[in-house]
């Protein structure tokens, strides 16, 4: 089975429908396709990465980038003062979300009354001491649609209870 791109000249590997990535973006945009700038070697990316280390965080296949973490690990670390341990249990999904027990998706939620984040391109970094637990992308997607408010919670749940008969 030939793993690189359909077209004679490029070695660079398979994508979509037989392209590489940016032979497939060529031919979706309905461009004539066309040698890209520099050919891909397979053998020079593997030479250029074999000076790098794996992450810290264990079972995780990407290389070091940043501090020993590749780059979404070394976002959390950052940004949640989250360990390499505690990253690799959410990998290994050894822990569930504390509202709904799924393993999906798990993310760390923090309380964003102690760490506000004054602006959207602003670097995230929270202190670390407000991190309640982890959660899944949907009940931490909840949380944020209402604010963390426990009011308008209740509220919501009264409005699913079904009615009393009278």
């Amino acid at each position: 089975m030939d793993t690189n791109c359909a077209l004679d000249y490029c070695d660079r590997p398979k994508h979509c429908k037989g392209f590489c990535k940016a032979h497939y973006g060529q031919q979706a945009r309905g461009r004539a396709l066309t040698p890209i700038g520099s050919t891909y070697s397979a053998a020079r990316t593997a030479a250029k990465r074999s000076g790098t280390k794996p992450c810290l965080v264990r079972g995780c296949a990407r290389r070091d980038k940043v501090k020993g973490y590749c780059g979404p690990h070394y976002q959390m670390s950052r940004n949640y003062g989250v360990s390499a341990e505690e990253m690799a249990t959410v990998l290994h999904k050894e822990v569930s979300c504390h509202v709904c027990g799924s393993t999906d998706r798990l993310v760390f939620d923090h309380d964003h009354k102690c760490c506000p984040q004054p602006h959207k391109n602003s670097k995230g970094v929270t202190c670390g001491e407000c991190r309640r637990g982890i959660l899944c992308n949907n009940c931490n997607t909840a949380l944020g649609m209402v604010q963390d408010n426990v009011d308008l919670l209740t509220k919501m749940i009264d409005y699913l209870k079904p009615p009393l008969s009278a």
